[in-house]
């Protein structure tokens, strides 16, 4: 769970989706999935704005085999 948005955007919160991935130390990235995206966050509005309330996401991870993971997050710019 986290959130994401375009401080930059000129409308909504400049993101349209979000994808999270597994680095294994040794291997192939493994795609664990597209976030749930759109939910409230009203202290990123209360930062940085209204418009960017809507910025929260969450993806309950699949089980991935035993080892050490890089789990990253890549948020798709909408305007892009």
């Amino acid at each position: 769970s986290g959130w994401a948005a375009d401080l930059q955007a000129e409308q909504g919160t400049g993101v349209d989706a979000i994808h999270v991935w597994a680095y294994p130390r040794r291997g192939a990235p493994v795609f664990l999935g597209a976030a749930r995206y759109g939910l409230s966050r009203p202290d990123i509005a209360a930062t940085h704005g209204t418009a960017f309330e809507a910025s929260g996401f969450t993806l309950t991870l699949p089980g991935l085999r035993p080892g050490t993971y890089t789990v990253a997050v890549f948020p798709r710019r909408s305007r892009s």
